[in-house]
């Protein structure tokens, strides 16, 4: 409340700024904290949090059904509480933050074209629709603000989950909303207020897909998108069409939330990772709090592994160019398919994909060299690894922007240089360089703001390769959770220091496949043809081109 020169420091005497002396007095008329008082003039903090409260009642199993496991070497404790529901805590030196993510097999391969339209939407529609009377959607705002605690409901090709963050001390109350979330009733997809933001997101939709239409990059990726995965259209792959936003409906969305949500909220796993209660309270407030989640038959997989996407990759050399009256450069796609280990292959899994990004980077760093530094073609060159969790496929991009009439040389030349790297393999110096840039890149993952957000993926990767791994009914040995995170964590280092020429050259051989690519284009210019024409094969005259 007091005005202090910023040159000087404190001096004895100290005048009062008027208005720090106006809240001053209203401080000491109500000492209740700020998040405590009237945020909107009609709910309080404490009346929605008791409101929150009376939703979903305590479970007042004993603790000692409780079955404690500790995990030293990653300063971390899973807990298994009486009805089966398992949560691991990752405590951190992080004052302040509270990180939650929780999931559970089953995702959008289970889901037509008009239900993952309706999933992309939920989190949405239900922070809409409030979780009680007492609690609407205006109550919810105003308790996630004042508190800084929020729980969302997430989609994923795979799985499904929820995700949130809270402060220091409020872990009780992340758990109540996560708890809530999960128990959230078809009559609140009822109140006017839902239909209202149902309305309002079809009408968004319908926009997007007037103006997607003029864009050129969309269609763009469109190509791109279609002859990755062989020619087939997957339906929850594609933007969402009209039909699928005309079938979006409160119903729709009540009937997804109950199926993929309220109907088997005890096959969540949980992962909290920050500032967290002592033990004795952590084990407390989950059994009170998630205690009580119903464990029957996941309606969405019936506790199977989820499905697979029904597609492939071109085979051969697969080329399309994409004429637009707008673009100015030609924009360069070439795009590799690689069969990778999923998540239920434990430190396996680690290890491959530490070697895909080590070979990504190498090749990265040569195209550059290459494409900018000798031909001056390019001002920059991208190669991308691309993948969803728990999906047996990767793709490897290399895109970059040129002139157009100097393309088709310089896609050459990214080709040459993946067979060089095939035959002969990196430098040693490469080797070192990458190892190094590998190194400093997770050394700053750990150590920044951001930390929490690493440790959470760490431990939620590892827990699902192990919920895999057991609807796979796998017999071979299943690495333990603590030992995929140590991996990942503290042995990455390590893991690091094997990749080798030798290790990298494999990698280029095995997924750098330059018989088996599709090479995809966006140019200037006007072409005569309708875009009908089917896709040709390298050697085979012509090669298909579209017009925007």
């Amino acid at each position: 409340a007091c005005r202090v020169c910023v040159q000087c420091g404190p001096t004895p005497s100290l005048d009062v700024d008027a208005l720090w002396a106006v809240a001053l007095s209203e401080a000491l008329a109500d000492p209740a904290p700020l998040w405590e008082r009237a945020v909107s003039g009609v709910h309080t903090f404490r009346s929605q949090t008791s409101a929150l409260a009376a939703i979903v009642p305590l479970c007042d199993a004993p603790v000692t059904n409780c079955v404690v496991k500790p995990m030293p070497s990653i300063d971390a404790v899973e807990f298994t509480l009486g009805n089966g529901v398992v949560a691991c805590c990752l405590r951190r030196a992080t004052p302040g933050r509270v990180a939650l993510q929780a999931f559970t097999l089953g995702g959008s391969t289970e889901l037509d074209e008009a239900d993952e339209c309706a999933m992309c939407v939920l989190d949405d529609v239900v922070l809409s629709a409030g979780l009680s009377p007492d609690l609407d959607a205006v109550a919810l705002r105003e308790l996630s603000s004042a508190s800084q605690t929020r729980v969302n409901t997430q989609r994923h090709l795979y799985h499904r989950g929820l995700g949130g963050s809270t402060l220091t001390g409020k872990f009780d109350l992340l758990l109540n909303l996560a708890a809530t979330r999960l128990h959230l009733g078809a009559e609140r997809f009822e109140v006017d207020s839902t239909r209202l933001a149902v309305e309002r997101t079809r009408a968004r939709l319908l926009e997007e897909i007037c103006q997607r239409h003029h864009d050129p990059n969309f269609w763009f990726g469109q190509r791109a998108r279609m002859l990755s995965c062989n020619g087939v259209d997957i339906p929850v792959l594609r933007p969402v069409t009209e039909e699928a936003v005309r079938a979006l409906t409160t119903a729709r969305c009540a009937r997804l939330h109950t199926r993929g949500f309220a109907e088997a909220p005890g096959k969540f796993t949980f992962v909290f990772v920050g500032d967290l209660p002592p033990d004795g309270d952590l084990l407390e407030m989950l059994s009170s709090r998630l205690g009580g989640l119903a464990t029957k038959t996941d309606p969405w997989t019936s506790d199977g592994a989820p499905s697979q996407l029904p597609s492939g990759f071109a085979n051969g050399v697969v080329e399309e160019e994409v004429l637009s009256e707008t673009a100015e450069k030609a924009t360069t796609l070439i795009i590799f398919h690689a069969n990778v280990c999923r998540e239920d292959a434990g430190v396996a899994h680690l290890e491959h994909f530490l070697h895909l990004e080590a070979a990504r980077r190498c090749a990265q760093d040569r195209m550059l060299a290459r494409l900018r530094g000798e031909a001056g073609g390019v001002y920059s060159v991208s190669v991308a690894l691309g993948r969803v969790s728990l999906s047996p496929h990767a793709h490897i991009t290399v895109s970059f922007d040129s002139d157009a009439a100097r393309q088709s040389v310089l896609a050459g030349m990214v080709v040459d240089e993946l067979r060089k790297l095939q035959q002969e393999g990196p430098s040693s110096q490469e080797v070192l360089a990458i190892r190094q840039a590998l190194k400093d890149t997770h050394a700053r993952n750990l150590s920044g703001e951001a930390s929490n957000s690493y440790w959470l993926f760490y431990v939620l990767e590892a827990y699902k390769g192990e919920r895999l791994g057991r609807a796979l009914g796998a017999q071979h040995r299943r690495d333990s959770v603590e030992e995929v995170v140590w991996a990942a964590s503290h042995g990455y280092a390590d893991n690091v220091d094997r990749i080798d020429v030798t290790s990298l050259k494999a990698v280029f051989t095995e997924h750098f496949q330059i018989d088996n690519y599709v090479h995809l284009v966006l140019k200037p210019g006007v072409s005569a043809q309708d875009g009908t024409s089917d896709t040709k094969l390298a050697g085979e005259a012509p090669k298909n081109t579209s017009r925007i």
